[in-house]
């Protein structure tokens, strides 16, 4: 029996659900993100150097849509490339006004005022992460996780990007950090490593390496929360937060870190508990 071309499309559709899922939430995330950078432009310096950021926003949101649909007829190849262009784009974008140079040329302080705030990829950028990483990696075996242990990691994963990027916008405001470019660079960068760390330790499970999974989400966890904890008093990577007090603390350092390192560390046991325990 020959099986027409749309049958098989129809059969991979059904199987590849969860990226289905994903894609469509990556999209409207991503058309979100483009709403929150419009609305922020009145509040802008140059409010028409953030037009170019919500349109490429608005191109990636249907780009990746495309992707997925490229992707469920088989040809993955481009879906994955697509996928890649879009989340460089989201990575890359947000960082053009924390890169550790002097902004001293006119074309160099274009380029820092197209920059948009990081928070509105919060969701996106975890999700095109698990998207390319899920379709491009192949693991010893396939693992069903439960729907527990992946919601609790993308929790973490978005709340650290949203609450550390606010809370690192807040310290660039009211201390010497907008004067240490390198320093800044780092920390802007670190909720969008770590993030990527908690995406990469969701596809370990998801690919069968269930026990390392486990190790590194309760231990990336519990360091999460522990540095977290040790900010409380203020920024100790500022000279400054020795003495002055810093609005904000501790409040928004127990949202950005203390949060999601439990939810991480929860993820991991609840993971363990699946794999070892419940049988």
């Amino acid at each position: 029996m020959v099986i027409l071309p749309d049958v098989k499309a129809q059969n991979r559709f059904r199987r590849n659900s969860l990226i289905r899922l994903f894609v469509s939430i990556a999209s409207v995330s991503l058309i979100s993100a483009s709403a929150s950078i419009l609305i922020e432009i009145p509040g802008h310096s140059y409010p028409v150097f953030l037009l170019p950021s919500v349109l490429i926003t608005l191109l990636c949101a249907m780009l990746t849509y495309y992707a997925g649909h490229k992707y469920i007829y088989g040809q993955e190849y481009i879906a994955r490339c697509i996928w890649i262009v879009c989340l460089l784009c989201i990575s890359i974008l947000p960082l053009l006004q924390l890169l550790p140079i002097k902004y001293d040329t006119e074309v160099l302080l274009y380029i820092k005022n197209l920059s948009p705030p990081l928070w509105p990829y919060s969701i996106s950028f975890p999700i095109l992460v698990f998207i390319v990483l899920e379709t491009s990696l192949e693991g010893k075996r396939e693992t069903r996780t439960s729907i527990a242990f992946i919601l609790l990691s993308f929790s973490s994963a978005i709340t650290l990007i949203f609450f550390a990027s606010t809370l690192i916008g807040n310290i660039a405001n009211d201390s010497e950090l907008i004067l240490l470019p390198k320093v800044l660079f780092i920390n802007s960068s670190m909720p969008l490593l770590i993030s990527f760390l908690i995406i990469c330790i969701t596809i370990m499970a998801r690919k069968g390496f269930t026990y390392q999974a486990i190790i590194l989400a309760i231990f990336i966890g519990l360091t999460i929360e522990y540095v977290s904890i040790w900010s409380y008093d203020g920024p100790h990577f500022l000279e400054s937060a020795k003495s002055v007090p810093y609005p904000g603390f501790p409040v928004i350092a127990f949202l950005s870190g203390t949060i999601p390192g439990i939810l991480l560390s929860l993820s991991g046991l609840i993971l363990g508990w699946q794999t070892y325990i419940k049988r």
